[in-house]
């Protein structure tokens, strides 16, 4: 009598030899199948438990830093550090472990002293669009260039902190909202203020007491 896997069998023979055909494994990510004798091409894979062949290893599959230490996982669920050159299982605990992060501008991953965060997104420390704050605006210390202005002064504030001011002289200036005009700006020239025909006083605003 002989039992394959897959077949039927009988059992009305007394006699005869029992014999069991060998076995077959197969790779958990294509499902092909290989001999137990071959078991040795198959590989365990912990992330997603199972043994893949090496085609599927090679192919689908990368060898990452993840929760506890370095492992096979999907390639496609990791991310590739610019940095190092190292591959990382995208998980935020992870990613926080290692202090690996995702660059705003290109949507690629670096380590995070390659870096800088404004506004809870992060950008790489040379960027040419980011401006380092004369002065913190909410607590941070870069913005977008496009989100500052300059100061009267040459400082670079955010835009959301700055002050318009019309001065006596007709002119209009930037200054930070918590800076005194008295002390950025020109003082009132009161011989140009109280003649008439000056051309500071044909748009002047009224006169300080």
């Amino acid at each position: 009598m002989m039992i394959e896997d897959g077949g039927t069998f009988g059992g009305g023979q007394a006699s005869g030899i029992l014999r069991l055909v060998s076995s077959r494994c197969t790779c958990a990510e294509c499902g092909d199948e290989v001999d137990e004798d071959d078991e040795d091409d198959l590989q365990y894979v912990e992330s997603i438990d199972g043994r893949v062949c090496q085609a599927c290893l090679d192919r689908y599959f990368t060898y990452a830093h993840g929760r506890h230490e370095q492992a096979y996982y999907r390639e496609v669920d990791c991310v590739y550090c610019q940095t190092d050159g190292e591959w990382y299982y995208n998980s935020r605990r992870v990613l926080d472990r290692y202090d690996i992060v995702e660059c705003s501008t290109d949507g690629k991953y670096y380590h995070i002293d390659d870096c800088i965060e404004v506004a809870g997104r992060w950008y790489l420390s040379d960027d040419l669009n980011i401006a380092r704050l004369d002065v913190e605006y909410e607590g941070e210390e870069y913005a977008r260039e496009r989100d500052t202005v300059h100061t009267e002064d040459g400082r670079v504030i955010h835009e959301d902190a700055a002050a318009h001011i019309e001065w006596w002289d007709g002119n209009t200036y930037v200054l930070h909202i918590d800076d005194n005009p008295e002390d950025y700006l020109p003082e009132q020239d009161m011989d140009a203020a109280n003649d008439p025909d000056h051309p500071i006083n044909r748009d002047a605003l009224p006169l300080a007491a």
